[in-house]
């Protein structure tokens, strides 16, 4: 005699299948809808990391105002 599982298990993996391709297919789709950055993100990112760590080497953590300031005017010189 054959046992066949039962309807509450068989219910129970249909849901848990489902709900991980929902979730599959949601994850896809939030990655695809990112955008490439444009040009002046890109550069003005790569300023902005040169300049912190400028300031990086010449004032120390405690000095956060002097870091800061020094950042500031350094994009705005590269603005220029």
């Amino acid at each position: 005699m054959r046992r066949y599982p039962s309807p509450m298990k068989t219910k129970t993996t249909i849901r848990i299948v489902i709900a991980s391709l929902l979730a599959l297919s949601a994850a896809a789709s939030a990655g695809a809808a990112t955008k490439p950055k444009d040009y002046d993100a890109v550069w003005y990112e790569r300023i902005e990391a040169g300049c912190k760590a400028d300031a990086k080497r010449y004032y120390s953590a405690i000095h956060f105002k002097k870091r800061r300031m020094f950042v500031k005017q350094c994009i705005d010189r590269a603005y220029r």
